[in-house]
């Protein structure tokens, strides 16, 4: 039986690390995170689920408020470049709560990475390892 409760304490422990996000800036206006177990690696591209959480709720058009925005983003480290190809805004920190507003798009254009903005540090980061 102790057997049992260890191996489960081991599993739990494991999934909450796993499942962790982890911050890797901060605006003004947000902090940004990214999902450690979703990164994926194919030669120079990395795929990863990043969360913006916002201090304050942010307006769309239409009125509707937001806190958090979750994107499915691709960062091409040989040619610093990235895109979104999922973006959703949700009405609670971490992708939770209501969709305000969603948008699937593979086809989107990779973009030049600005140097010093939120998405170069990731790719600091990302790119890196």
């Amino acid at each position: 039986m102790k057997k049992i409760l260890i191996a489960t304490a081991l599993l739990l422990s494991s999934q909450t690390v796993i499942a962790e996000w982890v911050e890797y800036g901060t605006t003004d206006s947000f902090k940004a995170y990214y999902k450690d177990d979703s990164i994926r690696r194919e030669k120079a591209m990395v795929k990863v689920w990043m969360v913006y959480d916002y201090n304050t709720s942010q307006t769309v058009v239409g009125g509707e408020q937001y806190i958090s925005k979750m994107i499915h983003s691709q960062f091409d480290c040989r040619n610093e470049v990235s895109r979104a190809t999922y973006l959703k805004m949700t009405s609670e920190s971490f992708g939770g709560g209501d969709i305000i507003w969603s948008n699937n798009n593979n086809e989107s254009e990779f973009r030049p990475i600005v140097p010093g903005s939120i998405l170069w540090a990731a790719s600091r980061i990302l790119c890196s390892e």
